[in-house]
């Protein structure tokens, strides 16, 4: 069985992975070696399904908002360009 996906170049890659979920996209770094770093160069990022991951916090909301910002933050620094973000959500 033949792996088509990853042998698409980095910016296609890259352009199909901005339509998944933060979360999912940085998963894809385990893929392979040549899937490490691709999440690091998205412009793109959904952070909404981090807010499900939280429920643990349901009756401490300063709390979650801590984890929620230490993750955001976590996200931005390992990316090559967060200047280049064009969507957050």
């Amino acid at each position: 069985m033949q792996d088509r996906i990853s042998n698409l170049p980095d910016g296609v890659l890259s352009h199909i992975l901005s339509f998944l979920p933060t979360k999912t996209t940085v998963q894809t770094s385990i893929l392979s070696n040549r899937w490490h770093h691709i999440w690091k160069h998205q412009s793109v990022l959904y952070f909404t399904e981090f807010t499900d991951d939280y429920h643990c916090y349901r009756h401490n909301r300063s709390e979650q908002f801590k984890s929620f910002v230490v993750m955001v933050n976590s996200v931005l620094n390992l990316l090559h360009n967060p200047r280049g973000i064009r969507k957050m959500t």
